[in-house]
């Protein structure tokens, strides 16, 4: 005991006292004993000496190392959990608020989990972990929710353009947006639902995995990983299943209806409210005809 002692107040005067009441506070009894008070250097039933400090010094060290470590790692997972439950709060009001005056997001699939992933709220995720960050802080963002969602849509439509860009039939350069036109169509090969159009295709469950948005996040992450983290229903189009494509029978359904595959946009199919019949039974919609 008395060596136990006599090392313990010289890693205190060098400066492992947080470490030192990590080990009493956080380990059980049995795993502190093992950990230090047992250790081969600690346990030796001879007196300590000055001689015998040099000697065990730098292992000692090591292992207070091995301690500021966990003990950093224990810091910050504490930190990271309080602010992921001020998000949850906030987070869901943001959402709500924002949707309620935006009804058209709805259609994206617009959920916490988006939000969550956004540079906005990961400054204040990651911010560091002296910096006071609560649910008023993200409550705080009301005010930039405009740029925020305006910034997620962008990142999201750009992800399908990519998509779109890998086909080998990829649409000819023209002044309409590739996603807006009647041909581009997107298939998920998981469910196999027919084709997609955009913007529903971002609201689609195999591309939003996952029922918790915060289960991620609240469990087994350590603080400072957050840009890594892929959150359970963010949009993620990395699917190897899901893909984008192009059908013959959707230019040629648009060629008989008398319009450019190449440049018309699925919104100038709906208004023409055209029906196109089956085996002069089914009738049908463009949209319907090309899925």
């Amino acid at each position: 005991m008395e060596r136990l002692d006599d090392i313990s107040a010289r890693l205190l005067a060098l400066g492992w006292a947080p470490e030192l009441a990590f080990l009493e506070r956080t380990y059980s009894e049995r795993r502190y004993d093992e950990l230090f008070s047992n250790h081969r250097f600690v346990c030796m039933t001879t007196k300590l000496t000055e001689h015998g400090w040099r000697r065990i010094k730098g292992e000692m060290t090591r292992l207070m190392q091995g301690v500021r470590k966990q003990r950093l790692d224990d810091e910050a997972h504490t930190v990271s959990y309080k602010r992921g439950m001020s998000f949850e709060s906030a987070g869901k009001e943001l959402v709500e608020e924002y949707l309620d005056e935006h009804e058209e997001m709805k259609i994206f699939g617009l959920n916490i989990a988006d939000l969550m992933h956004t540079p906005e709220v990961q400054h204040l995720l990651c911010a560091p972990k002296d910096t006071h960050v609560d649910e008023q802080s993200f409550l705080a963002l009301q005010a930039q929710m405009e740029t925020t969602m305006e910034g997620w849509k962008s990142r999201a439509c750009n992800t399908l353009r990519q998509l779109i860009r890998r086909t080998k039939r990829a649409p000819k350069a023209s002044n309409v947006d590739m996603l807006e036109l009647a041909t581009t169509v997107f298939r998920c090969n998981c469910c196999s639902p027919g084709y997609l159009f955009y913007p529903n295709v971002l609201g689609h469950k195999c591309l939003r995995p996952g029922p918790d948005p915060l289960f991620t996040f609240l469990h087994g992450h350590r603080y400072g990983l957050f840009d890594n983290m892929l959150f359970l229903g963010m949009f993620e189009a990395r699917n190897l299943r899901f893909e984008a494509a192009l059908p013959r029978t959707a230019r040629q359904i648009i060629q008989v209806c008398n319009k450019d595959p190449d440049t018309v946009t699925a919104r100038e199919m709906d208004s023409l409210d055209i029906r196109l019949v089956r085996d002069d039974v089914t009738i049908m919609t463009w949209r319907a005809a090309v899925s």
